[in-house]
């Protein structure tokens, strides 16, 4: 399909996303981990792998795939177009799948099997392969569009929910101007799913991440293993960061980036629930 050439700003006027809510029992073993995402990310998968035809025995003009090589893949550069968010809230557990763009087209098929993969067990403790059923309460559906941008931002607090992990090559960067242009990132990646091809300066863009200041960084290093199941229970180290910082400068240039990094996430490995933030902008 042809993408249409959009600036930071028109984007934020196109974007759309389904999102996807099941609040479940919580197990009172259950531990709220860091990882909590990625291990109910890991029983969706599953669930998904063995999903058909999106319109079932229908004839699709477009052809387009199950959910799962749209969604997953084999190939590990592709931008995947969704998140998992997990809030343990008092008794219950709060998942939230986020699907962008023109991935909302598998909504219907991905609520199905994510109430199915929460229903059929989950690991509920870091490191451990025991699943434990989680009950479905509620589901819901809504489509969201995104908020406007501040008009002047000169300052940022960043909140690191789940490790955000922002890598050059194979190192793994630590300074928090790097994790602003993560944000940038991530969108640039995330707009050909909104038949979007984005249009910017990016070296100006990068150079304001570069010039901001850090007047407070409060980031800790998170370090952990998890294993995948697609690579024969493979144990693959998780490292990121944790904690908050805040940064100062003429971000208002970055601005539409950052109000969607809430939704987005940023750094790698986002979709398995890696690199959840919040921010708070000041003029």
């Amino acid at each position: 399909m042809t993408q249409i050439a959009a600036t930071p700003d028109e984007l934020l006027l196109m974007w759309v996303q389904e999102e996807i809510r099941v609040v479940c029992a919580r197990p009172p073993e259950l531990e709220d981990h860091p990882d909590l995402a990625m291990r109910i990310r890991g029983a969706l998968g599953r669930v998904l792998a063995l999903a058909g035809p999106p319109i079932a025995h229908r004839h699709d003009p477009f052809d387009r795939p199950p959910p799962f090589p749209a969604l997953f893949g084999a190939d590990e550069e592709t931008t995947r177009p969704f998140v998992i968010d997990v809030d343990v809230l008092g008794d219950v557990i709060q998942v939230d799948l986020r699907l962008f763009g023109t991935a909302a087209f598998w909504a219907d098929q991905c609520r199905v099997a994510l109430v199915a993969a929460l229903a059929a067990g989950v690991s509920i403790k870091a490191g451990s392969r025991h699943r434990c059923p989680l009950e479905p309460l509620d589901c819901l559906m809504r489509r969201v569009c995104a908020d406007l941008p501040p008009r002047s931002v000169g300052a940022v607090s960043l909140i690191c929910l789940t490790p955000v992990a922002v890598r050059a090559g194979a190192a793994v960067l630590t300074v928090p101007p790097a994790l602003l242009y993560a944000a940038v990132t991530r969108v640039r990646r995330l707009a050909p799913w909104l038949d979007v091809s984005l249009t910017a300066d990016w070296a100006m863009l990068r150079s304001i991440c570069e010039q901001a200041r850090v007047v407070r960084d409060r980031l800790s290093p998170y370090r952990a293993v998890r294993f995948s199941q697609r690579q024969r229970d493979r144990r693959i180290p998780v490292t990121g960061l944790l904690g908050e910082c805040r940064i100062e400068g003429d971000l208002s240039p970055l601005a539409p980036f950052l109000v969607l990094a809430e939704h987005t996430h940023i750094g790698s490995h986002a979709a398995l629930g890696m690199g959840r933030v919040r921010l708070v902008m000041y003029p």
